[in-house]
């Protein structure tokens, strides 16, 4: 049994019209874990995440996103995860594991269609990531993915989208290309 006691704090603002943002936001998270359990170790887990958005017009827009982190356990279950939608795209859902790691999202997206009721977004991506079990692994790339996808968004409800990626995996080979889910990053 572990009790997590942590803070966070968010930098930054980022502004949305219909199917555009722009700014950035910063957001640190520490934790600290006591552990209740013999022979499990108190532990510290530090995360960040940087947002980037940089519109070109009404319907075009550059999107970055960079996340890192590090966990000071050996349990598996607190190691940070990667791969799937949220994090890599092209690769399974949890394909890369480490206690340490550094991850990158680049999308470039561009309104196809639009009404009052909807808008079909095109996005082209770049994804790269990696994990490792000590910081000096964090030199190397671990996987990276390259793709395209669609966005049908709902302006009416508030954060309606829902995407379908495409991803070829450019480094480290796996066969999921195809990602389906909720949300953009």
């Amino acid at each position: 049994t572990v009790h997590f006691f942590g803070t966070a704090l968010s930098i930054g603002k980022i502004f949305e019209n219909r199917q555009t943002k722009n700014g950035s936001k910063l957001d640190l998270a520490l934790r600290y874990a006591l552990s209740s359990t013999n022979n499990t170790d108190n532990f510290f887990d530090v995360n960040m995440e940087l947002q980037t958005f940089k519109s070109f017009s009404a319907e075009s827009s550059w999107a970055h996103r960079f996340m890192a982190g590090y966990t000071g356990t050996n349990i598996l279950q607190y190691w940070h995860y990667l791969g799937g939608l949220d994090r890599i795209r092209g690769f399974a859902n949890d394909r890369f594991a480490g206690r340490y790691y550094w991850l990158s999202n680049l999308e470039f997206r561009n309104v196809l269609l639009q009404s009052d009721d909807y808008i079909i977004q095109g996005a082209g991506f770049l994804d790269v990531a990696t994990t490792a079990e000590s910081i000096s692994g964090l030199s190397r790339v671990g996987g990276a993915s390259v793709g395209f996808g669609a966005r049908l968004i709902l302006p009416k409800i508030y954060r309606f989208v829902v995407r379908v990626d495409v991803a070829a995996p450019i480094k480290k080979q796996d066969n999921h290309y195809i990602s389906f889910g909720l949300q953009q990053f």
